[in-house]
């Protein structure tokens, strides 16, 4: 290295490892990296294996290059930003100009988007992580139902957690790593309905979760009466 005006600088030339040099045009996947297009790419990121992981905001994907150099996409759907696919195949979900990405050893990943939420990809599976489902600001809570917005980058701690910049709210929050701390807990909101004496009302309940969990969370539910009947004042469901 030499030294130039107190500074270290590297000797050497750059050299184009992902892109064409257009921000437009076929995107193929298994391909050499080299001959796709890149349009505005985000946050970086590397596996244990090598494999660079990358968000092209304006193609509105993550994808990932082999150290082999092919290009594939692994979350999002070229061209077509929106909200959509928990639960899914992560390459049939759609994102919206995602930017923050933060990449595990075993290739999972945690990619924050214009939405204002964050979603974590595991064995190709996209599911919820943290993040309201619109952006704004509500304040600090529950992991799933605290709003961000304009997430754009993702960095680890030492301490085990993820700094998060949250653009527009003008903060840097943490949220927790997966699987870290103990195991979250599930809360209920309180509903009231004012009874009627003709047709059908319905009570809309929130569930959310105290932090994100490593691993989908399940739960059983039933409805009870105190001083309401059931067949007579509501109806009884399980599941």
């Amino acid at each position: 290295a030499a030294k130039l005006s107190g500074r270290a600088a590297l000797v050497g030339t750059p050299v184009m490892i992902v892109g064409n040099g257009y921000t437009s045009g076929i995107y193929p996947d298994n391909v050499a990296a080299t001959s796709t297009p890149v349009n505005m790419a985000g946050q970086m990121g590397f596996d244990a294996a090598g494999n660079l992981y990358y968000t092209d905001m304006y193609f509105h994907t993550v994808r990932k290059v082999t150290p082999g150099g092919t290009v594939t996409t692994v979350a999002g759907v070229a061209n077509g930003p929106g909200n959509d696919g928990d639960g899914g195949p992560a390459t049939s979900a759609h994102l919206s100009y995602p930017h923050a990405l933060y990449v595990e050893a075993d290739g999972s990943f945690i990619v924050g988007d214009s939405n204002g939420r964050f979603r974590r990809v595991s064995n190709g599976v996209i599911q919820p992580y943290a993040g309201a489902s619109t952006p704004g600001f509500n304040g600090d809570g529950a992991i799933g139902a605290t709003q961000f917005d304009g997430v754009t980058t993702l960095v680890r701690t030492p301490g085990g957690s993820l700094l998060v910049t949250d653009y527009y709210n003008g903060r840097v929050r943490t949220i927790p790593l997966p699987g870290s701390g103990s195991t979250p807990s599930l809360s209920i909101n309180d509903v009231s309905v004012t009874e009627g004496n003709a047709g059908i009302k319905y009570a809309v309940f929130t569930l959310s979760l105290s932090a994100a969990a490593s691993s989908p969370v399940t739960f059983s539910f039933a409805t009870s009466g105190v001083t309401a009947t059931s067949g007579d004042d509501f109806q009884a469901n399980s599941g």
